[in-house]
């Protein structure tokens, strides 16, 4: 060990170096983003005694906070050094909190917890004390109860993120052994709600604690699902007669919640292709607030919805019936004004196709945004082309307006040679 470079072993969490000795160049200059707990055994004041807690106050992965064990009463001049260095916030409350205070919030949470839940019609009591499979059946129906409205979801979310991030904090600590099955609960559901609506979550985090809730192999459960939801490539795919038949039975919420969010994933694609696409995420932003203010039934919503699925597929495969690319599309929608004739939409066509090309083989150079000589000739060669080319139903101001945007839309979506916000969503997908 004499040999060995303790700093970079200490600095990594995956190192079975853990704890260390310090006196003052560790203490006050040594940044450890992975340290969780500093025991102090000496007296400490002003800018000494801050550099000492931020060395465990770091924010690491799952860490939001570390511990300060305190053996010699140093918090005592604290405040004189927050007054210093720091701040306090205005209702004086410090940022460090003692432990009794935490666990005192704690309870208070997840009374809260406890009192939202039945508000929603289930107990956390209730799955907790369930035998296995009866749990399981619970979590299904409870998540389907939180997710009656947007409301309640975020609310049930705020909550959960404020328990378990306390929780957290608290660790390791025995009196947190009280507390666990109800985080437990907590931390499934919240899991639950997040990989159907498509948030981030660590799905191998979530099994753990089914497997810890329910004390047997997580093989034993393998009808509960966890996983995250999948891409939705084709919405055409979407077989509605069977998954409304699902909407007779329990969880009718989580049916609809997980459609809604395939159709706003591929909205969210769509728009990043096409911004004239915006009549559709208005449309699907009306039906959501509709049903988040209870307007409509949770049948009804699922039939417009279904609706509108069907017409956003129809929209993702206008490229075809149109003989146009995907990118020549989006100009195409710039490009188009009510009332013209079918040979001039077959011009508009045509515009799209040639400025594109043109644009891709001559002017898209590396970096060609960051210039402004290169800029200006994009911008030229599109004012250009459609002086040149719109049919005469297009007046002067129409021009200028439509080479405007038509030079915004390559601007936001070319970023030099080869490189496009179409090129990036192709290798996703």
């Amino acid at each position: 060990m004499k040999n060995e470079d303790l700093e970079k072993k200490f600095k990594d969490a995956d190192d079975p170096l853990k704890m260390v000795i310090v006196c003052d160049m560790w203490l006050t200059g040594f940044d450890v983003e992975c340290l969780s707990t500093i025991y102090l055994d000496k007296p400490m004041r002003n800018h000494t005694l801050m550099q000492a807690i931020a060395r465990a106050n770091r924010v690491f992965q799952n860490k939001p906070n570390g511990l300060i064990v305190d053996y010699v009463g140093v918090f005592r001049n604290l405040k004189k050094a927050l007054a210093i260095y720091g701040t306090v916030v205005e209702d004086g409350e410090m940022p460090v909190k003692p432990k009794d205070e935490l666990i005192k919030r704690l309870e208070e949470l997840l009374d809260e917890i406890s009192k939202f839940c039945k508000t929603c019609g289930f107990e956390v009591s209730g799955i907790i004390i369930a035998k296995d499979f009866e749990k399981i059946k619970l979590i299904g129906e409870a998540v389907d109860k939180i997710l009656v409205s947007e409301q309640k979801k975020l609310k049930f979310l705020g909550l959960a993120k404020d328990a378990l991030q306390i929780f957290t904090s608290i660790k390791p600590d025995p009196v947190l052994s009280q507390f666990i099955h109800e985080i437990l609960v907590i931390r499934i559901l919240a899991g639950r709600i997040k990989s159907i609506t498509g948030e981030d979550v660590d799905i191998e985090e979530i099994s753990e604690a089914v497997k810890e809730l329910l004390n047997k192999s997580i093989e034993s459960i393998a009808k509960y699902e966890i996983s995250s939801p999948e891409e939705l490539k084709d919405l055409s795919k979407i077989d509605f007669v069977k998954i409304k038949a699902t909407l007779d039975k329990n969880k009718k919420h989580i049916v609809v919640e997980k459609l809604k969010q395939k159709i706003k994933s591929k909205l969210f694609l769509l728009l990043r292709m096409n911004s004239s696409r915006e009549t559709f995420a208005e449309k699907f932003q009306k039906l959501i607030d509709e049903y988040n203010e209870g307007i409509k039934s949770i049948d009804e919503i699922f039939d417009e919805l279904s609706n509108f699925a069907k017409e956003l597929s129809e929209e993702e495969k206008r490229g075809l019936s149109e003989r146009l690319t995907e990118e020549d599309l989006a100009i195409y929608d710039l490009l188009f004004k009510p009332d013209l004739k079918k040979k001039e939409l077959e011009k508009i066509k045509h515009i799209a196709r040639e400025l594109l090309a043109k644009l891709k083989s001559e002017k898209f150079v590396l970096d060609w945004r960051k210039k402004q000589q290169t800029r200006a000739d994009v911008a030229v060669t599109i004012k250009n082309i459609l002086y040149e080319q719109l049919p005469e139903s297009y007046d002067t101001q129409l021009y200028i307006q439509k080479s405007d945007l038509i030079y915004r839309h390559i601007y936001d979506k070319y970023y030099g040679e080869d490189r496009s916000i179409y090129s990036i969503l192709e290798v996703t997908q």
